[in-house]
């Protein structure tokens, strides 16, 4: 079993990983998975019970999620407020949820466009403050939180994942949950999985859906040895589908 070389974990994440590993065996390995039907409630639910498990002296980050609608396109607009680079937070989720759900119910609606305010960050990955903070119980919830809100955008309307600077963590999992992964041929755009230079595999079904991308060696390296690769190597490895040279959006 490929996973079975994930066990290297420090033991500080041991559960959380554990529990990660678990899940995905149980529900992914070997067979492929069933269409998911994610409520938007049930994740709702989960942020509501980390939140109020918050130590009274943790802020979670702030977050913008602003819509644009062009066309029949909806546009979101996504950024972290109280840090120079983007993080998967609590706030974040909650407001993408929001965003996501209204417009998967509208009918004027065909594509749906992720798209950072910040020009250098489509995402960073999780704010490893948040992390810090979950204990046994609400780090299992965490997993399952950042899981179906992956299936979420995976049983949603066709999506977009536009990428204009560095991508990684937790935010490489959103994208690659995308139907299509766009970015452009710049240098200092790259791609990877850092948690593992933390001890931690990404959760958010990030090692399924980069393996099943395109199963490649080069995978393994990304969320195992915490490797970083740039957009021509992403494209050729599938985890873009799309390199645009024009950079005037």
């Amino acid at each position: 079993n490929i996973f079975s070389r994930y066990r290297f974990c420090t033991k500080k994440y041991n559960v959380l990983n554990r529990h990660y590993i678990s899940n995905l065996e149980k529900h992914f390995l070997p067979t492929s998975p069933k269409p998911f039907n994610i409520n938007a409630n049930i994740i709702r639910k989960s942020i509501d019970e980390i939140k109020q498990s918050f130590d009274p002296n943790y802020s979670d980050l702030k977050a913008s999620v602003e819509i644009e609608l062009t066309e029949r396109v909806g546009v979101i607009h996504f950024e972290s407020l109280e840090s120079n680079v983007n993080l998967v937070s609590l706030n974040m989720l909650e407001e993408l949820i929001k965003s996501l759900e209204k417009l998967n119910r509208s009918n004027d609606i065909d594509m749906i466009i992720f798209r950072s305010k910040k020009s250098k960050s489509f995402c960073a990955g999780a704010d490893i403050n948040y992390i810090n903070t979950l204990n046994k119980e609400t780090a299992f919830k965490a997993s399952s939180l950042l899981q179906n809100f992956i299936k979420f955008i995976i049983a949603s309307k066709p999506t977009v994942a536009l990428i204009e600077g560095h991508c990684y963590g937790a935010g490489l999992e959103l994208a690659l949950a995308c139907t299509y992964r766009v970015s452009f041929n710049r240098k200092d755009i790259k791609f990877g999985f850092p948690e593992a230079r933390l001890g931690l595999i990404p959760g958010g079904l990030g090692s399924y859906l980069a393996l099943t991308r395109s199963p490649s060696k080069v995978f393994l390296m990304m969320i195992s040895a915490g490797l970083n690769i740039n957009t021509q190597t992403a494209k050729q490895y599938g985890i873009l589908t799309h390199i645009l040279d024009d950079y005037s959006l």
